[in-house]
């Protein structure tokens, strides 16, 4: 009899989007920043593509500040800056040497900039 495979449960709760963007990811002990590709973003989290040779593994307790880019036009600068707090919780090998890393936040994420910053069309 053939082997029947069903498709992977979502282990998900939320949605997830994607966003042109960066994330800086920070380490405290020992200091350790690392610039990144945003990929998605969900009310939980976000994953992100890291550059060759970094070494942040699962359990890593981190700082992210996320920088949210206008996909309508590239010349314009960042629109939206936010910062917050999360944990390392997958890291999955895409090529060799690059991996993609989820983190999960353990708290919603903060405007860096102030309201009086932020340009309204």
């Amino acid at each position: 009899m053939p082997a029947v495979r069903l498709p992977q449960r979502e282990r998900r709760r939320d949605p997830r989007f994607a966003l042109k963007g960066s994330v800086r990811i920070v380490v405290r002990q020992p200091l350790v920043t690392v610039e990144a590709a945003l990929v998605d973003v969900s009310a939980g989290g976000l994953r992100c593509s890291l550059p060759a040779g970094t070494s942040l593994a699962s359990g890593e307790s981190v700082e992210v500040e996320v920088t949210i880019r206008e996909t309508s036009d590239p010349a314009r600068p960042p629109t939206i800056h936010l910062r917050g707090a999360g944990e390392v919780v997958r890291r999955s090998p895409v090529a060799p040497g690059s991996a993609e890393l989820a983190i999960h936040l353990t708290g919603p994420l903060g405007f860096r900039d102030y309201f009086s910053q932020v340009r309204v069309y």
